[in-house]
Order: structure tokens, then C-alpha cells, then sequence
């Protein structure tokens, strides 16, 4: 597939009535599970346009399949989900309207190498060896395991939504690149 992301964001958690337990740090932007997913619908649709591309780190949303469909309607753009352990089969995720529904992504840009996965401990040492940037979520405000081999943690980038500057929104291109390692 030749795609290339112009947003990026993970952990999204819409509908999910705990994340605020588990996420305190939403409560700076919201007070309950309503609201959140009201300035999440409303922040990414300010900044994502309807032919945009959107590669969301998984988590995208909790509840039944139809709950799920309704909040993908309600958000502007293409949306490239890499499934997070909270989502459903591939397969569910793209029939509930997900353009794209993979359990990894890979691309380049400027000649460097991506690969998106939801959890930074399923990436390899290959992986990291043959990439030059690991996008995951997963975490939250968490961060990475020491369990993580050194030579996976030094190339992965977060981004669960909790640790963008524009949350609770997509980060653009130019965004990501300041999060980034730098280029060897």
C-alpha cells in the first residue's frame, strides 16, 4: 500500500467510560466520557481534512460495532488504524468504516523508515535494525519498559494521545518530526 500518513495519533479510547480513571490527565481537558469524546470528534476535525490520512496506533475506540461505526463517521479523513489490543479483528475494524486495518504499517518518507505497531514490545530487533523510527501507542503517560531491548526504545515515538502537543488532537507531519529522533 502507498500511503503516507498526514496526521498521526493513538489511544483515542473514544466511548471508554474508565480511560479517565486510568488517564487522569484528560480531566485537564474534560470531565467526563461525553465530553471527551465530544473535543476529541471536535479537535481532530479542526485539523484533519476529509482527503487527509490518519495513522492512528490503535485503541481507537470501546463498545459495540455500531458505537464504534458512529464515531468513525463523525471524524474527518482517512484513517489508517494499527490495531491496538482494545480493538477489534482487522477485518471488524474495517467493516465498522476504518479505511485501513492492519496489525502493522509500514512506510518511508525522506528516505527514513517507518513501521507503526500499537505496542512498543511487539516490535523486533530486526525491526529496529531495518527502521529508523518505531511509532506505537499503548502507553498513555506511561513510559517504556527497561524490559524493551535498548536498540527498540531509542528508536520508538509515542503517540498515544496523552503525550502529543495538540492533544487531545492529531499531530501533523511537521509535529511528529520534532518528536522524533534525529537522523543518523
Amino acid at each position: 500500500m502507498e500511503t503516507t500518513p498526514n496526521w498521526f495519533i493513538s489511544d483515542t479510547h473514544l466511548g471508554h467510560d474508565r480511560i479517565l480513571f486510568y488517564e487522569p490527565i484528560r480531566k485537564a481537558w474534560c470531565q467526563d466520557v461525553a465530553e471527551m469524546d465530544e473535543r476529541i470528534v471536535a479537535e481532530w476535525n479542526a485539523r484533519v481534512q476529509p482527503d487527509d490520512w490518519v495513522l492512528h496506533c490503535g485503541d481507537f475506540s470501546f463498545g459495540p460495532k455500531e458505537t464504534i461505526a458512529g464515531f468513525r463517521r463523525r471524524l474527518n479523513g482517512k484513517i489508517l488504524l494499527v490495531v491496538g489490543n482494545h480493538d477489534r479483528s482487522p477485518k471488524v475494524m474495517a467493516g465498522v468504516g476504518m479505511d485501513v486495518a492492519v496489525k502493522r504499517f509500514e512506510f518511508t518518507v525522506e528516505g527514513r523508515r517507518y513501521i507503526a505497531r500499537h505496542n512498543p514490545a511487539s516490535f523486533t530487533v530486526e525491526e529496529a535494525e531495518r527502521a529508523d523510527v518505531l511509532l506505537h501507542g499503548h502507553l498513555h503517560s506511561n513510559p517504556i519498559s527497561t524490559l524493551i531491548d535498548p536498540r527498540v526504545r531509542e528508536r520508538c515515538v509515542c503517540l498515544s494521545l496523552e503525550r502529543l502537543p495538540a492533544t487531545p488532537a492529531p499531530v501533523s507531519w511537521g509535529e511528529l518530526t520534532r518528536l522524533l529522533p534525529k537522523a543518523e
